[in-house]
Formats: C-alpha cells, sequence, structure tokens
C-alpha cells in the first residue's frame, strides 16, 4: 500500500493539529505555556508577546510552529509551518504546508473550552472550523501523566486494503 495513502498515525506520526485534540495536560508559566499530548508528543508556546520569527517560520515541522498571547481570558495560540505529512482530521482530511491552525482556550471554572480554526489556501476553499469542544478538568493532580511514553508498534499496516487519502 502507498504510504501516502494511509493514515498518518500508522505510521507512528503524531496525530497532528487539530487532529491531537485538546492536550491532556497544560502547564503555564509566566512566559510560555507547555501542551502534553497522549504518546509523548508535547509544545512548548512563548506568550510573552513575540511575533513569528522570520527564520523560525520557514521551517516546517509536525506541529507546526506557534506563538500565543492572551486575549483577555482566553489563550489564543496561533500556528503556522506544518509540513504536509499528517492529516487535519481522521478520513484523510490532509493539508499543504501552507495551513494555519489558530486554537483558542478559554477556562470558566472547572471547564476548558477548546476551539480551532484551520485555515489553508491550497486545500480548502474557506476556513474551518473544529465544534468547539468541552472538557471538565480534572482535579488529579497525577492527571495527564504517564510513566514512561508507549512505543508507537505500527501492526496493521500491512493489512491495510483501502485508500482514504485524496
Amino acid at each position: 500500500m502507498d504510504e501516502q495513502a494511509c493514515d498518518p498515525i500508522f505510521l507512528c506520526q503524531p496525530a497532528g493539529l487539530p487532529r491531537a485534540g485538546a492536550p491532556t495536560r497544560i502547564i503555564r508559566s509566566a512566559t510560555d505555556v507547555v501542551l502534553f499530548y497522549g504518546g509523548g508528543d508535547y509544545r512548548i508556546i512563548p506568550t510573552d508577546g513575540r511575533k513569528f520569527d522570520p527564520v523560525k517560520s520557514q521551517d516546517v515541522v509536525l506541529l507546526g510552529y506557534s506563538v500565543g498571547h492572551w486575549d483577555g481570558d482566553t489563550l489564543v495560540i496561533e500556528s503556522i509551518a506544518f509540513n504536509d505529512l499528517t492529516w487535519f482530521d481522521k478520513g484523510g482530511l490532509f493539508h499543504s504546508d501552507k495551513m494555519t491552525a489558530t486554537e483558542r482556550f478559554t477556562r470558566e471554572g472547572d471547564v476548558l473550552r477548546y476551539e480551532v480554526t484551520v485555515k489553508d489556501p491550497e486545500v480548502l476553499a474557506e476556513p474551518w472550523t473544529v465544534p468547539p469542544r468541552v472538557l471538565r478538568l480534572n482535579p488529579n493532580p497525577d492527571a495527564g501523566l504517564l510513566a514512561e511514553p508507549t512505543p508507537c508498534r505500527d501492526y496493521d499496516h500491512d493489512n491495510m486494503v483501502t485508500q482514504i487519502r485524496h
């Protein structure tokens, strides 16, 4: 099977944005936010008001290059410079390296509202918005922590018989 046609997570790649969804753990400092996802993936996002660095903006990576800022009580994260190896949703919804994503995290008491808008002028005719996800905060101080990341193992690649990438 053509590896370009199968789901990138079958090839042990990160789910990508916004497919990965809301992080399992968020840690905030005075100048940045660290977002942890399952499988050991994480992102460190500066929130000190900086703009995109023109040099870093040229490097394309799996989870993009991100900067954040506060809009009142909402954390807004803007991401650019994605490579095109992930899908932004399952079912073959691929993207180009021109994709941008804007994530919004709003906390209201013990509830976190997560919203994402994806733009990609090479693939999408209009912005694509993920339906808002509402998550209840877990009071367990060990929530979202794994003893060790579990290694990715490809068990099904040889058995796949359909192409779902466009």
